[in-house]
């Protein structure tokens, strides 16, 4: 949840259980360490994603969310800078990112990959493997989720069409039924 919404329930005084991944937790604790180091945070992850809608330092962070906009990014070469990323992409999607921005800006201090989720790098990992020995993919998860969108093109960029399905239950003997938009 973002510093707003934690500051307006202390001051209706309302009882808070944070319930934060305690690695999505770490990149929230390094981002607001960063900020008060008065450094720009580039945040390397989607725009859309609930970790970085509701993030530490807006008005500090700048978000990558590919290597062209790695590429682009418009920040001068000696400015103070730090990297986090969104704890659910995957290394192979930031790697090449990390690696640009490196580059570029060769003061960024950060940890690059280590706030990976590495549960979610693990099942990315065995649906590249399955895609590699299947002709289809049942990935089982919610639409909204950066997981089971991330599990989905996976597939996909091995080549393997995939198939999202909300719920187990709709798979049955005689198929599936599959949700958009890779139903």
């Amino acid at each position: 949840m973002s510093p707003q919404v934690r500051g307006n329930a202390a001051a209706r005084r309302l009882t808070v259980i944070d319930a934060t991944c305690p690695l999505v937790a770490k990149v929230h604790q390094e981002a607001r360490s960063f900020a008060r180091d008065e450094r720009t945070l580039i945040l390397v992850g989607h725009a859309d994603h609930e970790e970085i809608e509701y993030g530490e330092a807006p008005d500090r962070t700048v978000i990558v969310g590919n290597t062209d906009e790695a590429r682009r990014l418009e920040l001068p070469r000696e400015t103070p800078a730090a990297l986090l990323t969104q704890t659910t992409m995957s290394v192979d999607d930031t790697a090449e990112i990390v690696s640009i921005l490196r580059e570029r800006f060769p003061d960024l201090v950060g940890p690059g990959s280590e706030d990976i989720c590495y549960a979610s790098q693990n099942r990315q990992n065995a649906v590249k493997a399955i895609a590699g020995r299947s002709d289809l993919v049942l990935v089982v998860g919610s639409a909204n989720s950066s997981n089971t969108v991330r599990r989905v093109e996976v597939a996909q960029d091995a080549g393997t069409p995939p198939r999202l399905l909300p719920h187990a239950d709709q798979l049955t003997p005689s198929g599936w039924q599959a949700s958009a938009p890779w139903g």
